[in-house]
């Protein structure tokens, strides 16, 4: 798996989300199940990172991860969601969703 930052920042979309899982949710699943989309880097064309944790903020208001996506453009970014795998985790994900944020954002 390469993490891509050896292209120049400048230029690049983004996709973060935080969560808030169910109180019974499994947890070591869900990180397996981030892991896997970490993975999807090199398998996403124009993709430069997929990365993600835990959140360690004092101030985190009950959200305890995040995922970072960065792309070349919206389109990396369109068919990292568009890919099977990613599909599959979400489908996951939303199942021990208690609540949560997604930004997406450009910068040219």
């Amino acid at each position: 798996m390469v993490e891509r930052l050896d292209r120049p920042i400048s230029g690049h979309a983004v996709h973060i989300a935080i969560y808030k899982w169910k109180d019974d949710a499994p947890i070591d699943r869900l990180e397996e199940a981030m892991d896997k989309l970490r993975g999807m880097a090199d398998d996403v064309p124009g993709m430069r990172l997929i990365t993600w944790g835990r959140n360690t903020n004092k101030w985190a208001e009950g959200f305890t991860h995040a995922i970072l996506i960065l792309g070349d453009d919206e389109t990396a970014i369109e068919q990292y969601r568009a890919h099977p795998l990613h599909k599959d985790v979400a489908e996951f994900i939303d199942l021990w969703e208690g609540f949560g944020v997604g930004v997406d954002f450009k910068k040219d």
